[in-house]
C-alpha cells in the first residue's frame, strides 16, 4: 500500500441552496452550520405581516363605518315609513284618503325596507373584505428542507429581513462526498 500526501478539497455533488421566496422577517431560526436535517423539516419562516400594506385595512375599516352609517339612515327612513303608513292605512279605513295615497305610502315604506336589506348586504360584504384584509396580515411562510443532508452554510440569522431570491442556507448530501486534488505522476 502506498500512501499519497496531496493538497485537495472535500466537496459534495448533491447540494443545493435554499432561497427565501417572499420578502419578510426570518423566525424561528435556530439551525447551525453543521446540523443535520431531514427531507420535509422545518427549517424556518418567513413573517410576512410587516410587509403587507395596511392602508387597505384603513380602507375597509372607512367603508364599514359608511355602510354602518347608511344602515341606520335605511332604519330611520323605515321607521318613518312605517309609522306613516300606519296613519295613513288608518285614514284610508276611514275614508279620509284616496286608495292611490295609501299606495304610495305602502311603495315608500317597501322601498325603505330594500334599503336596509342592501345596507345589511354592504355590511356583511365590507366584514367580509376587512376579514381577509386581516387575515393576510398573518402571513407566515415555513421554509422545509428538500432533501436529508447537513447545513453547509448559512447566509442568514433570527430577524433578518429578506429580499425574494436572497440565499438563507446550503444544504449538501453527506453521501455524496467526493474528494478534489491534483496528483503530479513521475515516469
Amino acid at each position: 500500500i502506498e500512501t499519497i500526501e496531496a493538497d485537495g478539497e472535500v466537496d459534495l455533488t448533491v447540494k443545493e441552496t435554499i432561497f427565501s421566496p417572499k420578502m419578510g422577517y426570518i423566525n424561528n431560526f435556530k439551525l447551525k452550520e453543521g446540523d443535520l436535517v431531514k427531507n420535509g423539516d422545518r427549517l424556518l419562516n418567513i413573517d410576512m405581516s410587516s410587509t403587507v400594506d395596511t392602508s387597505g385595512i384603513a380602507v375597509y375599516e372607512a367603508m364599514l363605518q359608511e355602510a354602518l352609517v347608511m344602515r341606520s339612515a335605511a332604519y330611520n327612513e323605515y321607521s318613518f315609513a312605517n309609522s306613516n303608513y300606519t296613519k295613513l292605512k288608518a285614514l284610508y279605513e276611514q275614508g279620509a284618503i284616496s286608495k292611490q295615497e295609501l299606495l304610495v305610502a305602502e311603495a315608500t315604506l317597501k322601498a325603505a325596507k330594500a334599503s336596509i336589506n342592501a345596507a345589511d348586504a354592504r355590511i356583511s360584504q365590507v366584514r367580509a373584505q376587512l376579514k381577509q384584509a386581516k387575515e393576510s396580515m398573518k402571513k407566515i411562510e415555513n421554509i422545509y428542507s428538500s432533501m436529508t443532508g447537513k447545513i453547509l452554510k448559512i447566509y442568514i440569522k433570527d430577524r433578518d429581513y429578506v429580499m425574494p431570491g436572497a440565499p438563507l442556507m446550503d444544504i449538501g448530501k453527506m453521501d455524496s462526498t467526493i474528494i478534489k486534488t491534483n496528483i503530479l505522476v513521475d515516469d
